[in-house]
């Protein structure tokens, strides 16, 4: 079986463990708690892959690719995305806006 770690970069805030929990467990929680690593299997026409996300890696830490997060109503955040880009270049990565669903402040 095909496996790959899986980043997840951004400022603090920007909702990094709620997009995990609410993709792994289907559930949205208001405050949630630090999210352990997680495991997420997949079938493809390839045969079955895995993939381990791991939140906020150490610089030390090996990964295949990342996703970078910042929140659509933290113009902070945004203006980090360049940083993070530079953390994780040697890897694919995609950019992700979240919060969208809340009303800006």
């Amino acid at each position: 079986m095909a496996s790959y770690t899986v980043a997840v970069v951004g400022n603090p805030g920007v909702g990094k463990t709620s997009f995990i929990n609410r993709y792994t467990t289907g559930n949205f929680f208001l405050k949630p708690e630090e999210t352990p690593n997680t495991v997420l299997t997949f079938d493809t026409t390839y045969g079955k892959m895995s993939l381990h996300i791991v939140e906020s890696p150490a610089a030390n830490c090996k990964f295949d690719a990342a996703i970078i997060m910042f929140s659509v109503q933290d113009k902070e955040s945004y203006e980090s995305v360049e940083q993070w880009a530079e953390f994780v270049k040697h890897v694919p990565f995609v950019l992700c806006g979240n919060k969208i669903d809340q009303r800006h402040a």
